[in-house]
């Protein structure tokens, strides 16, 4: 949000777009193509939107083409801030889009086909895995008792959804196979605190407070566990600290490492 502050963008193509995170706290940015000066753009959106296109050109001459975003340090009346975001740039290319794929060599011989027809027999355990999995909050491997709870659409979630509760004594329950797992949550001044169960045993109780807010943030996180099945439970305490204007909790999504 420093006034001068700039990215620049050099490309070959006929057309950009500048992607953008705009919410109450964002501010006004000026646009150059080429030198020149195409618009001073307000991103302020008094709802949180994400992967925003804030601007975009079309037309331009199929070449070497410069875009730059300058932060002016400026905002609306109505903002918060004078934050300007720089998410991403989609660029459309002067060529037709090809896409190429590995070829084998034409002299390349093919293995000889096998003549046995029977599939391996499944290993007697499960092998531990490093792989990690998200489970988004709509899954129906999550079980949701309690509530009510609440959806949330806002773009800024793991898959463009998430639920929310402050209904004391309000759970979410994930069964998982593996060694670890992390719960993936909103944070703002409006949320509360929760608890944490690993197989029945309380671990921790979560303050999910933030400020300035942030998205899709691993709030608890345990590793290490024995390789097998666990279960993670979030638990709704309708508490707050003293800074919380409330005492909402988010489930947005959990990532486990193990097998899916």
């Amino acid at each position: 949000m420093d006034t001068g502050s700039r990215a620049t963008l050099n490309f070959n193509g006929t057309a950009v777009t500048w992607i953008a995170y705009r919410d109450a706290w964002s501010g006004i940015a000026n646009v150059y193509l080429d030198g020149a000066l195409k618009a001073s753009v307000d991103t302020y959106a008094p709802t949180d939107t994400a992967r925003t296109a804030i601007y975009g050109v079309s037309g331009l001459s199929s070449g070497s083409h410069t875009l730059v975003i300058e932060a002016t340090g400026k905002k609306s009346v109505a903002s918060s801030g004078a934050w300007v975001w720089i998410d991403a740039f989609d660029v459309t290319s002067g060529a037709s889009t090809t896409t190429t794929t590995n070829t084998p060599p034409t002299t390349a011989t093919p293995p000889p086909a096998s003549t046995d027809t029977t599939p391996p027999p499944p290993p007697a355990n499960p092998t531990p895995t490093s792989a990690v999995h998200r489970v988004e909050q709509s899954s129906p491997r999550l079980t949701w008792t309690g509530g009510p709870w609440w959806p949330n659409n806002g773009a800024f979630n793991s898959g463009g959804s998430a639920t929310i509760s402050m209904e004391n004594q309000a759970r979410v329950s994930f069964t998982f196979t593996g060694t670890a797992v992390s719960w993936i949550a909103y944070q703002d001044e409006w949320a509360g605190i929760a608890r944490v169960y690993i197989d029945g045993s309380l671990k921790q109780s979560v303050d999910t407070y933030s400020s300035p807010h942030k998205a899709q943030s691993a709030v608890y996180s345990i590793n290490g566990l024995a390789w097998g099945q666990h279960t993670i439970i979030v638990e709704v305490t309708g508490t707050k600290n003293p800074n919380s204007r409330g005492s909402w909790i988010w489930v947005d999504a959990f990532d486990y490492v193990g097998s899916q």
